[in-house]
C-alpha cells in the first residue's frame, strides 16, 4: 500500500521539482514508472519500521506519513 499518490507528491514538492527529478529522458514528461517506483520504495521502507509498532496495513493514517512518504521518495 502506498501512503501517498502521485498528485499528493505534485502538490507538495511542485511539478517543476518533480520534472526535475523524474524526467529521466528529457522529454518534458514526468516518468511515472520512476515515481510509482520511488513511493513504493518509500513506503516499504515506512512499512519496515512502522511494522514493529502496529499491525499492517495501515488503514487510516494521518497526512505525516503521506508527507514523509513524498519527503522519502523525492530523496531517494
Amino acid at each position: 500500500m502506498l501512503y501517498a499518490t502521485l498528485e499528493e507528491m505534485t502538490h507538495r514538492v511542485g511539478e517543476d521539482f518533480l520534472y526535475t527529478i523524474a524526467d529521466r529522458n528529457n522529454d518534458d514528461r514526468v516518468d511515472m514508472t520512476t515515481v510509482e517506483h520511488a513511493l513504493s520504495d518509500a513506503s516499504g521502507l515506512m512499512d519496515s519500521y512502522l511494522s514493529t509498532r502496529y499491525p499492517l496495513p495501515v488503514i487510516h493514517f494521518p497526512d505525516l506519513l503521506k508527507r514523509l512518504c513524498v519527503d522519502i521518495a523525492v530523496y531517494s
